[in-house]
């Protein structure tokens, strides 16, 4: 999905095709009517609304968003977004990453909450994610995105996720309680999974902050403050904006703090991995230039 902030939602809305919306809503609904009134297994509507219009909801905010006249182009399944990775996993709490999450729990719990299959649904609407990434390049409708499909399947377990509480809770309610075994497996499985991801999680910070060390290192283990003075300079004269070009525009990544010393310079370079709090600091000082590791608050206070 294209960028997206809850401040413009007014104007995300005006922008949309209401009418087709509700008219696919409309003709949903009379479809799940008039099969729950004709049904020989009497299904309720209501159970069929629960179902179906998540599904909907999903396909109107990653398709049908906006009014545009699809294409055809085989090539754009493979032309993902260069910096769909990078985005997710420096900033996970980002407005677009949670309203991707958001559209996709509904299903999640829904579709949990009827069929009981909490794997094999989460499984089903990662693989929806997939396929509706895949249109998106394939119409031009949007474009394949990997912090989209991230994010859905997310909310996916999310739902699903829930879904599982909630119908925990009330056979914990009508007295059927499950074996203490079972409570040790799925506790024993939780904490696993958990271990293991935090154990990736890490080691993925570890790993983008050594690449980032590496590249300043490479890129400025040259340097010193006297070269770092003679960029600014030049740029404050107004000749090509060297300090731009050398420093702020050069690296792979931007940097997002910076302070002046006696005859010193500090700059910080962000290199979180979701949520793990990483950076290194590149500092110029009198004919010499360093690299530093930070991690924590030392990442993410002010420094100016």
């Amino acid at each position: 999905m294209d960028e997206f902030h809850f401040s413009h939602y007014s104007n995300y809305i005006s922008n949309r095709d209401i009418l087709a919306c509700a008219t696919v809503t409309l003709l949903a609904a009379a479809a799940c009517f008039l099969f729950s009134r004709y049904s020989r297994a009497g299904t309720s509507i209501w159970r069929l609304l629960g179902l179906i219009l998540p599904i909907l909801l999903i396909l109107e905010a990653t398709l049908f968003r906006e009014v545009a006249i699809p294409g055809f182009s085989p090539s754009g399944v493979l032309n993902w977004s260069a910096n769909g990775w990078n985005r997710i996993s420096y900033n996970p709490w980002s407005d677009q990453v949670l309203l991707n999450a958001l559209v996709f729990a509904p299903a999640g719990f829904a579709w949990s909450f009827a069929r009981k299959r909490f794997f094999a649904i989460w499984l089903g609407l990662a693989g929806l994610s997939l396929l509706i990434e895949l249109i998106q390049g394939l119409t031009g409708l949007g474009a394949p995105d990997v912090a989209d499909l991230i994010a859905n399947s997310i909310g996916a377990a999310l739902g699903a996720t829930a879904a599982w509480a909630v119908l925990s809770l009330a056979a914990v309610r009508r007295g059927v309680r499950p074996q203490p075994r079972t409570l040790l497996m799925r506790a024993a499985l939780l904490a696993g999974a958990a271990t293991v991801l935090y154990a990736s999680l890490v080691v993925g910070a570890d790993r983008r902050q050594a690449r980032l060390e590496t590249e300043l290192a490479h890129l400025y283990g040259a340097s010193s403050y006297e070269q770092f003075a003679r960029w600014e300079k030049a740029e404050n004269q107004g000749q090509n904006l060297l300090l731009s070009k050398e420093v702020f525009d050069k690296t792979s990544v931007r940097p997002d703090g910076m302070r002046y010393g006696d005859k010193s310079v500090t700059i910080r370079y962000p290199a979180s991995f979701f949520g793990i709090r990483r950076c290194v600091f590149a500092m110029w000082a009198t004919g010499s230039f360093a690299v530093k590791r930070g991690h924590g608050r030392a990442c993410t206070e002010f420094i100016g």
